[in-house]
């Protein structure tokens, strides 16, 4: 006859629950005069309590991962305009801790370059300093800056904090890569001079075209401040040599 191993064994009490086993073993040794007894109750979450619960860790977790940019008007996009640029310094100077194929050093450095010089050409610098340019090829087939800002009351509104992050930033990175470049050069490194190369000119590109956009745009406000003037002092002048 076989014994159903769903039943309990010889000298044990079947518990349910490892706190149904804790209880039992409790009594057994009150009974016994072994002591006092420490009954320490155990809090067991339904699935209501656990669903409310959650949406206040994913909110603690949010705001942990916003803390670095408390005071920003836009976090997220300050948190991705230095996040590529950090990654892609960080793979390039760890890249032969984590693999030894050059190919995928190069693959990934550039990934991550390109990544970076499209999200600060197309999305940090039109949210954080109101400024966008690009470059195209004319009728003739010369090469025409272009370049948008936002009107003079919209800058005003601008974050202090997102343009000092912006700015500081973009110079920075092509500076690392200036000093990398150099270690490069000293440790005859020819295949990772070029990584370097092609970081030096993504992030020059985006510093040339973003200085020339900050000129363009206040040279347009200067303009248009002049304009102002001028067509306020126009009549005044034509009356006063009317009379």
């Amino acid at each position: 006859m076989t014994r159903d191993r769903r039943q309990p064994q010889p000298g044990q009490k079947g518990c349910r629950s490892f706190t149904g086993f804790c209880m039992e073993f409790g009594r057994e040794f009150a009974s016994k005069g072994g002591g006092v007894v420490v009954r320490a109750r155990v809090p067991s979450w339904t699935a209501a309590q656990a669903d409310a619960l959650a949406p206040a860790c994913v909110s603690a977790a949010q705001r942990g991962r916003t803390m670095a940019f408390e005071g920003y008007a836009n976090p997220r996009t300050a948190l991705f305009h230095v996040l590529f640029k950090g990654l892609a310094i960080a793979f390039y100077v760890c890249c032969k801790w984590i693999s030894s194929s050059f190919v995928i050093h190069f693959v990934v450095c550039v990934l991550l370059l390109a990544l970076d010089f499209w999200t600060v050409k197309n999305v940090s610098g039109r949210r954080l300093v109101g400024l966008r340019w690009w470059n195209e090829t004319d009728e003739n087939g010369e090469s025409v800056w272009r370049f948008e800002s936002l009107d003079q009351e919209a800058m005003d509104q601008l974050n202090s904090k997102d343009a000092w992050l912006f700015w500081s930033t973009i110079v920075i990175s092509i500076g690392v890569w200036v000093l990398l470049g150099i270690g490069a050069i000293v440790n005859v490194a020819p295949n990772y001079l070029l990584i370097v190369a092609i970081a030096i000119v993504l992030n020059g590109a985006n510093i040339i075209g973003f200085f020339k956009c900050r000129k363009d745009a206040k040279a347009k406000l200067q303009g248009l401040a002049t304009e102002t003037m001028v067509s306020h002092l126009t009549p005044k002048i034509q009356n006063l040599f009317s009379a």
